[in-house]
């Protein structure tokens, strides 16, 4: 000891001395001097988790100073509850100080603990820092899979692929299936494989049934399972290729066809039924058995009745899943009357179609005639209940033949016949509807609605335009066109005349020439412009002399020249105008017949038809003239079958087509001098503003109640 202490060790030893001696008057308890001052141990401030398992946890803490009285004991104290004691669970690791390590466990998987280290001596228990675990679940990681090509009707092979094994031992694998999407209720089957993947058979499945699977692992801490998926069994039921028919007779057919697959059982029956309904099964047709097993098998239809058409399967199959059967095929045995098929309609077109048949065989002696015979209200047309054509049958068997004047938008009963020394015989019924004589573009205009007649129409190869026209308010200028080759609407150059209605236009090379009209002060004008179409372009035409200020004018195109017909001004008028193009001049031509306005001007070949207008008291003018030359008139036809007047009329495939006010289409063929009355138009479409002929289509529409054209082909208005 260092000498400069000894003074006071000494005094030190005399007090404690003093403190011993007995008193004369208390008697004072014995007590240990060492621990008189201790106090309970200091432990360190941190607590280290070293390793955690499902079931333990290892950890390390420190009791830094025992604070003067030995320790005695040390470790650590858990529980399932904050801030546990040493009246909870514990655990002793040794006495002193120091760092000190120990491993809790006996714990359950899957729990939170908080657990404190501490340490005793004669003073009490100290604690350290409080640690707050989850022991691990314990479980591992598995994948469901499922063998392709296993399945069956009554089996399949799932299993599993551990990915993670879990702590301690497997006690189990396996698969869980049910019907259930929910699992519940479930079967297992379980693997004897001890390798991380497995397999499991699955037996005793229904066929044609869904079924989910999960694989599963159990250990001492649980079961954990995989993905579920799903799979469906098999019908359990062979594979039966399509027939062939091989020989028809007067009373049986000879038929074959393949067991592709047997199935999940073998083949104990196979054979063909047959019926004169379609589908024939073994429970409603008669049927042969021909053997059993898989591969090819060939048998006799018997007992038919000639001239009868036949529907055949081949089946095949067994008790325990049933029968299969191919895709139904067809015969007709034969007859002594000619068999015969109708064949399908085809090429439609223009009101004509192209409709036969094939002779499937003659009968007993040869076919003396063919053909085809239809209707449009009998389902079973014969020679003597419906129209009929006789055709020439070629050297194949088939006989064809174009039908015209059918009706558009009507369903026909068509059927081929074939006649021999015994009789005619029929075949069966094809039903054809044929294409619709109006047929809506689905395009609007997009300008404003005009009213009935106010705008004037022209055409050119591909495209009819509209020009200016009543909108209501006021009147308009715009000019647009409708194209067939682009299927669409467009606006061009607004004519410079400006707003007017009842304007007369004639197209004549690449230009139009717009004539006249009145404007929305009731001023009638006789300005005259060219429309170049190519360019977009317009140009006035200044001439003198010039015709009248006039509207509702007649205008066509003869030999380069335009011509002016009529017209309205103060008062109808009978003057013709020519203009001479090349010499851009007016001359005028010899009065028509009568004063007379609106109407119709148009061209078949080289003759011009001009009338069905309006008088000068505004009745209808019934009459039409032809002219050559615009030079002399001569009466044409009187139009007895029209309702009130003519509102718009064009050519198509040198006839002449016009609409009249009950909004009927009127039909006028120059060459036989006939009038008929067609088709009316749809109620959507009454109120005509345009119709002019493209590509032998006749577009008409524009009504108030539609912005839509409508396409009528005459060639199915019959």
């Amino acid at each position: 000891m260092n000498q400069k202490y000894l003074p006071y060790a000494f005094l030190s030893l005399l007090f404690t001395l003093f403190l011993t001696l007995p008193s004369a008057c208390i008697d004072d308890p014995e007590v240990e001097l060492g621990i008189q001052n201790a106090r309970t141990p200091q432990m360190g401030e941190t607590v280290t988790i070293n390793a955690l398992t499902a079931s333990s946890v290892t950890l390390t803490a420190t009791v830094v100073q025992a604070n003067g009285a030995a320790v005695t004991e040390r470790g650590f104290c858990w529980s399932e509850q904050a801030h546990p004691t040493v009246d909870h669970h514990t655990k002793v690791f040794g006495k002193g100080i120091g760092e000190y390590q120990g491993t809790v466990d006996g714990l359950v998987n899957g729990r939170d603990y908080y657990i404190r280290a501490y340490a005793r001596n004669a003073k009490g228990v100290a604690y350290g820092e409080e640690r707050k675990v989850q022991t691990q679940t314990g479980l591992g990681l598995v994948h469901t899979f499922i063998i392709a090509d296993s399945t069956r009707a009554a089996t399949a092979v799932c299993g599993g692929r551990i990915e993670i094994s879990g702590e301690g031992e497997i006690l189990a694998r396996g698969v869980y299936y049910s019907t259930s999407p929910d699992m519940n209720p479930k079967d297992s089957a379980l693997s004897t494989s001890a390798a991380d993947s497995f397999l499991c058979p699955i037996r005793g499945l229904r066929p044609s049934t869904t079924y989910y699977v999960e694989a599963f692992v159990r250990n001492h801490f649980g079961v954990y399972n995989g993905t579920r998926k799903s799979f469906t069994t098999t019908d359990g039921r062979s594979v039966v290729s399509s027939l062939t028919v091989l020989n028809v007779s007067y009373t049986s057919a000879s038929v074959s066809a393949t067991v592709l697959s047997a199935g999940d059982a073998p083949i104990e029956e196979r054979g063909f039924c047959w019926s004169t309904l379609p589908d024939p099964t073994l429970a409603n047709s008669p049927h042969v058995e021909v053997g059993s097993g898989t591969g090819p098998f060939t048998g006799q239809c018997t007992g038919l009745e000639a001239n009868r058409k036949y529907y055949v399967r081949a089946y095949a199959g067994n008790r325990i899943y049933g029968y299969s059967y191919s895709a139904p095929d067809s015969f007709t045995t034969l007859s002594s009357l000619p068999t015969v098929v109708t064949l399908p309609a085809s090429t439609l077109t223009r009101g004509t179609a192209t409709l036969g048949g094939r002779i499937v065989s003659p009968g007993q002696s040869a076919v003396t005639s063919c053909g085809i015979c239809w209707s449009l209200t009998d389902e079973t047309p014969t020679l003597y209940n419906a129209e009929s054509a006789e055709l020439t049958l070629s050297p194949g068997g088939t006989f064809t033949g174009q039908l015209s004047g059918l009706k558009g938008g009507r369903t026909y009963y068509i059927r081929a016949y074939a006649t021999n020394a015994q009789g005619t015989s029929y075949g069966e019924t094809v039903v054809q509807r044929m294409p619709s004589i109006f047929r809506t573009i689905p395009h609007n205009f997009p300008g404003a609605a005009r009213l009935q007649g106010t705008p004037t129409c022209f055409a050119t190869t591909d495209r009819g335009y509209l020009l200016g026209g009543d909108i209501g308010p006021y009147y308009s200028a715009d000019l647009y066109y409708y194209s067939t080759t682009t299927n669409e609407w467009r606006q061009m150059l607004a004519c410079p005349a400006g707003p007017l209605k009842w304007q007369t236009a004639v197209t004549l090379g690449g230009s139009a020439y717009v004539f006249g009209g009145i404007d929305v002060n009731h001023r009638t004008r006789n300005s005259f412009y060219r429309y170049d179409i190519a360019s977009n372009t317009w140009y006035t035409i200044a001439s003198s002399p010039a015709p009248d200020s006039l509207c509702l004018t007649l205008g066509v195109a003869l030999n380069g020249n335009i011509f002016l017909i009529g017209g309205r001004g103060d008062t109808a008028t009978n003057h013709v105008w020519g203009y001479n193009v090349a010499a851009s001049t007016w001359i005028r031509q010899p009065d028509f017949p009568t004063q007379h306005y609106g109407g119709v001007a148009l061209t078949v070949g080289t003759m011009v038809y001009a009338g069905l207008g309006r008088n000068a008291d505004g009745s209808f003018n019934r009459n039409l003239w032809r002219t050559i030359d615009l030079s002399t008139w001569t009466p044409e036809t009187v139009c007895s079958v029209a309702n009130g007047g003519i509102l718009a009329g064009t050519t198509c495939r040198n006839k002449l087509y016009l609409i009249d006010e009950s909004f009927t289409i009127l039909e006028y063929d120059p060459a036989t001098h006939t009038w008929t009355r067609r088709a009316q138009l749809p109620s959507d479409f009454r109120g005509i503003h345009c119709m002019f002929t493209l590509n032998d289509i006749i577009y008409i529409g524009l009504s108030q109640q539609s912005s839509t054209l409508l396409a009528y082909d005459p060639t199915w208005d019959n």
